[in-house]
């Protein structure tokens, strides 16, 4: 009696009476707060919102998350106050709170925001899962696609332009188009939406590394065995100067024949 007291007193009671439930469902019931759903059941019993879990928007009169018309229509009973309510639920969807993602779950607005979807079901920003080619999930995040006009980053379509496999060149360049000079692949080169080169830091270049003798200290010319240096054993053409000729600046410049 002394116990029941006590609890009364410090408001205490309602998370006891709770309990063997979780300690979060006896804090709901004190502060009528609701939390995504855990297990994809949802309602006044437990008072899990189906907002923010991972099994649907939508709770039904059946006490279930869900995308479909029996759990959104408030026709067939969608209960409003612990989920969402719509009469198209096949254009409603949920953020993940896990990284995983498809069918009503999408990357977007999420912590994995700017993502794709890939094929397999998770979010992921590595560019040949989020190639719509390769099976990104259009919708539930930004797919790639090969730049088809020489255009890169933006969106078109719910896809995102991008300059692998364009016939406008590998690089997105600040301003937003493929190509693959020093202008495109240089220091303002956007990364995510092609490869880029940075200054040498070791004297070395090359694509597979990813280093340019432009900007670096070692010098601007790119030999044949991928130095950099100012010479003619790096600068000339003759010698295997690695920048594809004097106007085409990859890995660096050629200023001798």
């Amino acid at each position: 009696m002394l116990l029941y007291l006590v609890l009364t007193a410090l408001n205490l009671l309602p998370i006891v009476h709770a309990l063997p439930g979780t300690l979060d469902q006896g804090l709901q019931s004190v502060n009528g707060s609701n939390i995504p759903s855990v297990d994809g059941t949802c309602g006044a019993a437990k008072n899990y919102t189906c907002t923010g879990s991972t099994y649907g928007p939508c709770c039904s009169s059946y006490d279930f998350c869900g995308n479909t018309t029996a759990h959104c229509l408030p026709s067939h009973g969608c209960q409003a106050a612990y989920g969402e309510c719509t009469a198209n639920p096949g254009t409603t969807t949920t953020p993940t709170v896990d990284g995983q993602c498809g069918g009503y779950v999408t990357c977007a607005g999420s912590a994995w925001d700017g993502a794709c979807c890939d094929r397999f079901g998770f979010c992921t920003e590595e560019t040949e899962y989020c190639l719509v080619d390769n099976g990104c999930q259009k919708g539930l995040g930004q797919c790639f696609q090969s730049s088809p006009d020489g255009t890169c980053g933006g969106t078109h379509n719910e896809m995102v332009y991008i300059c692998k496999d364009s016939p406008f060149g590998v690089c997105c360049s600040e301003a937003g188009y493929c190509g693959s000079d020093s202008e495109h692949c240089g220091l303002s080169c956007q990364g995510k939406y092609g490869p880029c080169l940075a200054p040498s830091p070791d004297g070395t270049c090359s694509w597979e590394r990813g280093f340019t003798c432009l900007g670096s200290e070692f010098g601007d010319c790119c030999s044949g065995s991928s130095w950099c240096g100012n010479s003619t054993q790096y600068c000339s053409v003759a010698a295997g100067c690695n920048a594809g000729g004097i106007d085409n600046p990859y890995l660096g410049v050629c200023t001798e024949p």
